[in-house]
């Protein structure tokens, strides 16, 4: 005889349906923490592409101000630092006067220390006239400046580590420093280039290193 037995409207899960719920939040998990994965990787590299803009758009910036500098402009300078007057058509200086810039390695304990560009306007105090700052990078372990030229005159052209200020403007000026012990490739930069009439061909001697 066969007998029916009533089945319970609140019977237990399955072995079955317990490995399918499992399995479904297995997978969830497995989407969530990929889509999670991706938004942080894509978050160090917006990071990084930040801080990459910022040094090429500083990189950039000190070009310009090398190669704006009128005819009439100076440059002199060491191994170590550079200095050169050049004309700033922007707030806070006024169109067509000569500002006074330095480019050097602000001194901080512990080796490492900013590159620091700053412009004043020359005869004036810089507690009192025109200026502005800004670091080519915050952290860095050296700073090396090289002119290409010829101090003297009849002298053949070559690379110097020191530029005296009564010499004529050096052909090339080869700036390198790092960004936190990471090696930069060097700014090479022409003083006076924008307003210079002579173009150096492809066919010119290029200087050694």
């Amino acid at each position: 005889m066969k007998i029916n037995r009533p089945r319970h409207p609140r019977r237990g899960t399955s072995l079955l349906e317990l490995l399918l719920a499992l399995a479904m939040m297995s997978a969830i998990a497995l989407i969530m923490s990929a889509a999670l994965g991706l938004t942080s990787r894509a978050g160090v590299r917006f990071a990084g592409a930040e801080i990459g803009t910022g040094l090429l758009l500083h990189r950039d910036r000190l070009r310009r101000l090398i190669e704006d500098m009128p005819p009439q402009g100076r440059l002199w300078g060491t191994d170590g630092r550079i200095e050169f007057e050049t004309s700033i058509e922007e707030p806070p200086f006024w169109p067509g006067d000569l500002v006074h810039v330095t480019l050097e390695r602000a001194s901080a304990s512990g080796g490492v220390s900013p590159v620091v560009v700053s412009a004043a306007a020359p005869g004036v105090d810089s507690a009192e006239g025109p200026r502005t700052d800004f670091s080519l990078v915050e952290h860095s372990e050296g700073l090396q400046v090289r002119y290409w030229g010829s101090p003297v005159p009849g002298m053949r052209p070559a690379w110097h580590e020191v530029w005296p200020m009564t010499a004529p403007l050096p052909e090339l000026v080869r700036i390198e420093y790092d960004a936190a012990g990471t090696t930069l490739p060097p700014l090479v930069v022409r003083p006076a280039r924008s307003l210079s009439q002579e173009v150096m061909s492809l066919s010119s001697r290029l200087p050694p290193g």
